[in-house]
């Protein structure tokens, strides 16, 4: 992750807790908007993996800090890298703060570049943070034919992959066309 990319997601990380932290005031002049209601959070990912880990820590706890304290019930709606939910979203999720969604942090990339299957517009949802920030590493079996980065010009290293809108997708590709690599791809996947 670049510096300019790591301030911004540290900026609206604290944005967002401090709009979390804003007091009880503040949460009681909006209570009326969640109170007695439901929140529904669409995790991007099939079960079991990192995003609904996340998504399901969220749930527990977020609706502790919204204005009426809503119940936040996660589900999950896998599909093309989390392009699935981000798309339900965009077109179909209501409008009124209700639905929430846990999408990969890729996946705003995919309609600027084309990617079928991404049908939104990520200039027109508002992002409000994130529950964690990552580091990306690519790692293989002492096994396989390839032990060391300068390897992949010459061996084929199959990776997994979880859709279009992910790292595990948008990187190999990225390194296979950049830099000469050979990394296989395999889909499929509906988690982490």
């Amino acid at each position: 992750m670049d510096a300019t990319r790591s301030r911004r997601l540290a900026l609206a990380t604290s944005l967002l807790f401090a709009l979390l932290a804003s007091g009880p005031a503040a949460a009681q002049k909006a209570a009326p908007a969640f109170a007695s209601r439901t929140v529904n959070l669409i995790i991007g990912f099939g079960p079991g993996g990192g995003y609904d880990a996340w998504g399901r820590v969220v749930a527990d706890f977020i609706g502790a800090h919204l204005p009426g304290n809503p119940v936040v019930v996660a589900q999950n709606m896998p599909g093309g890298g989390s392009f699935r939910a981000a798309s339900f979203m965009y077109n179909q999720a209501p409008k009124d703060g209700t639905t929430v969604a846990l999408i990969a942090r890729d996946a705003v990339l995919g309609p600027l570049t084309g990617q079928a299957g991404a049908l939104f517009d990520p200039t027109k949802l508002s992002f409000i943070g994130t529950p964690a920030t990552e580091t990306n590493v690519c790692i293989a079996n002492r096994t396989a034919a390839v032990q060391h980065v300068q390897d992949l010009k010459k061996k084929t290293l199959i990776v997994g992959d979880n859709g279009p809108g992910t790292g595990t997708h948008a990187y190999p590709k990225a390194l296979n066309a950049i830099l000469g690599f050979k990394f296989k791809l395999v889909g499929g996947y509906q988690s982490t």
